[in-house]
């Protein structure tokens, strides 16, 4: 599996990734075009978390269209790392109450969100 970045423009990133063209804008002195890549990061751990959600519904025939995720983060101001994910479930007062305490071990679920339990190794070469 491969993702290639190119720098396009002005602090402007790009990943071309299975068909997909992602940008991310670095921040100070660009034009704010895009997500920061951090940004994405944050979106993504949400997005993987909340797709065990939609998929453990789906599976019961649970409707989806009033469930929502809200997710607030703590960031280290010295390292820059995540020190705290929060998720919020928001679901509808009809949601069946046999399944409500399962939802967050579902999303626990999330293999992006197992990268820190286990993270890769990471090679670089010129």
């Amino acid at each position: 599996m491969e993702l290639k970045v190119t720098f396009p423009e002005k602090l402007n990133i790009s990943a071309d990734y299975k068909g997909f063209k992602i940008l991310a804008d670095i921040g100070e002195g660009s034009d704010h075009n895009a997500p920061r890549p951090m940004d994405l990061f944050l979106a993504s751990l949400a997005t993987c978390a909340s797709s065990y959600i939609l998929g453990f519904c789906r599976n019961r025939n649970i409707p989806t269209d009033n469930i929502s995720v809200s997710a607030e983060y703590e960031i280290d101001e010295n390292t820059h790392l995540v020190k705290k994910i929060n998720y919020k479930i928001n679901i509808p007062a009809d949601f069946p109450e046999k399944y409500k305490g399962v939802l967050p071990h579902v999303m626990e679920k999330c293999h992006f969100a197992q990268h820190f339990k286990f993270p890769p190794e990471i090679n670089v070469e010129i």
